[in-house]
């Protein structure tokens, strides 16, 4: 949902009152702008380093997600399916969208995770369908989310949706959604991927103290143009964001800024209160974006790190977390830690519902347009939302029965072929 600036020549896009001002474009320090081109590289390295072993070896199975980028939800996604395919003794590789010509076709696939099955323009699901479409009896789709209505389907992707054996939702609303667009009956519902991590991953979380008054927070450039660590508000909506969420179109540009004056607030609020802020990143941009908007000296800015473990252990060292990000979310709550949530994509409203949180406990994106100031009261003074053990581990056995039962079905197919 980051989407570039520009310019609106039709004027239909307003602020409505008590609206946040417009924000000037905001720079990270050349020093951390630095660091995160080099962890990009790496990055890259890393991914053709992978694609090079999977010539070497042919994997079975081809894990396809967003595996090439940093953002550590897409990689704690893959870590799951990997190990829990390596539990099975089913050879598997992680297979990046935007690197598909760099890796050998599999024998079958499983795609998993958030905004796979959409036709908005940075998907890259389509591409995937042109690449390797014969492949579609033989791919399992784990977990995905996406906004996917009737009439905007190439015929070719609604070919392929109509033959993948095993298909699961993260949420009933998405599910409903990828049912009407495709008539499909058997789509199932699934906690998301990440739920199964404690299983697979050694996280070796600490001892939790709900005494200290430590406020986790994770931002990230909501409906931002970046470009070389700058970041700038977007003005005008695209084609799909119009469509598919026509009331957060009517106010696009007080989005950003809304968003930029509520995280601000929240954080001047907690620490009048004696709390101390702990910004924690899940992606390079979002370390960026932190030290662009925040002061150092008032808030902790964590460093942005490959190693997802590391994410989860540095949430569960907050009393509380302020999550913007999905996997924030789940990061926070996987660590025992309460949550208060800033739902800038459906996905997180759709999140809370299936968890059954109270409502209270979230700001949608339209409150920080029309109401920066009052939308970060809440997330002052609302009580967060909290899941027990039995909660988590019921999250956790749900998801990894629902991805084995994905990776099982193309390990028979793959075999088959």
């Amino acid at each position: 949902m980051i989407e570039a600036a520009g310019k609106d020549p039709s004027g239909e896009i307003s602020r409505p009152p008590g609206a946040p001002e417009e924000v000037e474009a905001l720079a990270a320090p050349l020093l951390a702008r630095a660091i995160s081109r080099a962890h990009r590289v790496r990055i890259k390295l890393h991914t053709c380093v992978e694609a090079l072993r999977q010539r070497a070896s042919s994997p079975a199975v081809g894990i396809v997600g967003a595996y090439n980028t940093s953002n550590l939800g897409d990689l704690a996604m893959g870590a799951v399916l990997r190990g829990l395919a390596r539990a099975e003794g089913l050879g598997s590789g992680v297979v990046s969208y935007a690197n598909l010509g760099w890796f050998p076709e599999p024998r079958a696939a499983v795609l998993g995770g958030g905004g796979v099955i959409t036709t908005h323009p940075s998907s890259s699901f389509a591409r995937f369908v042109r690449r390797w479409g014969e492949l579609a009896d033989r791919t399992a789709l784990v977990g995905v989310s996406g906004e996917l209505q009737p009439d905007e389907c190439p015929d070719e992707v609604l070919e392929f949706l109509s033959r993948v054996p095993v298909w699961s939702a993260r949420s009933r609303h998405e599910r409903d959604g990828f049912a009407a667009a495709t008539g499909r009956t058997d789509i199932a519902v699934q906690p998301d991927i990440t739920w199964a991590a404690p299983g697979v991953l050694e996280l070796d979380l600490p001892e939790r103290d709900a005494e200290k008054r430590v406020l986790g927070l994770n931002v990230t450039p909501v409906l931002m143009g970046c470009s070389g660590g700058r970041f700038r508000p977007g003005a005008v909506p695209s084609d799909w964001y119009r469509r598919h969420l026509p009331e957060e179109a009517a106010v696009y540009s007080s989005l950003g800024p809304g968003y930029v004056a509520a995280v601000r607030e929240v954080v001047r609020g907690y620490r009048s209160r004696g709390w101390h802020v702990r910004c924690i990143p899940l992606a390079l941009e979002d370390e960026l974006f932190a030290r662009a908007v925040f002061d150092a000296r008032e808030v902790e800015l964590a460093p942005y790190s490959l190693d997802v473990a590391a994410a989860i252990r540095r949430a569960a060292g907050c009393s509380r977390f302020v999550a913007t990000r999905f996997h924030s979310h789940i990061f926070a709550m996987l660590a025992g830690v309460p949550v208060l949530s800033i739902a800038y994509s459906p996905k997180c409203e759709y999140l809370w519902r299936e968890l059954g949180l109270p409502g209270g406990a979230q700001v949608r994106l339209i409150e920080l347009a029309r109401e920066a100031r009052a939308a970060a009261g809440k997330l002052i003074d609302s009580e967060p939302a909290a899941l027990d053990d039995d909660a988590r581990d019921e999250l956790r056995r749900e998801s990894e029965e629902a991805c084995l039962r994905g990776l099982r079905s193309v390990a028979v197919q793959a075999d088959a072929g």
